[in-house]
Parts: C-alpha cells; sequence; structure tokens
C-alpha cells in the first residue's frame, strides 16, 4: 500500500545521524553521515540511516534492514517517526502513513532476507532535514 501524507509542519535543525548501540560507541554527524547500525529485536537485524539530499523545502532519506544472523528474516515492519518532518512518498517498500511518521513493510513483491541481505527504502519528506526521534523494527526499538 503506497498512500501520500500532506504536509503539516516545518523543521527544526538537521541531525543526519542515527544513534548509536552503546558498546559501538558514538554516532557520527554531518550531513549524509551514516550512524552506526543498531541491534533491534531477538533476530540480529542492523538499522542505518542516512540523509541522501536536502532543499530549502524538505530532503530525502534512505534506511537500510540488514539481516546479520545466520538465519532468515521472513518479514520486515519498521516504523519511523519525526520531529517535525512530513513523508509524502516512500519507494522500495509498502508503507503507510503515522501520525508522526511512517509504518514501512517489505514490498509485496520482496520475499525474505537472507542472512548478510539488506533491504533499503528512500523516502521523500517536507521539513527540515533531520533524523528519526523514533525507530522499530519488527516491534523492537531501535536506539536512535
Amino acid at each position: 500500500m503506497r498512500r501520500r501524507s500532506p504536509a503539516r509542519r516545518t523543521g527544526a535543525d538537521p541531525t543526519q545521524d542515527a544513534s548509536p548501540r552503546p558498546d559501538r560507541g558514538g554516532a557520527s554527524s554531518g550531513e549524509g553521515s551514516t550512524g552506526p547500525q543498531t541491534q533491534a529485536g531477538s533476530d540480529p537485524t542492523a538499522v542505518s540511516y542516512r540523509v541522501l539530499e536536502a532543499t530549502a523545502v524538505g530532503f530525502t532519506g534512505r534506511v537500510t534492514v540488514t539481516n546479520t544472523s545466520r538465519s532468515r528474516l521472513d518479514a520486515w515492519e519498521l516504523a519511523l517517526a519525526f520531529e517535525s518532518a512530513d513523508v509524502t512518498e516512500v519507494h522500495d517498500a509498502d508503507w503507510e502513513p503515522l501520525e508522526d511518521g511512517i509504518l514501512a513493510r517489505q514490498s509485496g513483491t520482496e520475499g525474505h532476507l537472507e542472512p548478510g541481505e539488506s533491504a533499503t527504502l528512500t523516502f521523500d519528506a517536507i521539513g527540515a532535514s533531520q533524523s528519526p526521534v523514533r525507530c522499530s523494527l519488527n516491534g523492537h526499538v531501535c536506539d536512535l
């Protein structure tokens, strides 16, 4: 399901890094940087976030979910919330808008993730370039 969410707000200062797991040290910062990957849930998975492009009215972000386990990940569901940005489109995933963000799932044409495989989605948002303020993968919090 692909839907558009209307623009509602304008943004705060950007923070283009995903937050680290405590055992991996600090997150990197700066536009377009990638923060350390984050363990989420009981199945070893990693989530990384990066701002690809920013303009005066919005930005494009990319999220990568990687199966770091030794077994197949049959499904993934990613929830992202933003302080002051409205996602208008998500590419390479099925999605629906939430009050303050999105809920994205692997595309109906995409299957599972084998060990070491990744799924990447990009999204367009209106508002200042920023990192998500909350993230969960398969119901488990991604530390942001």
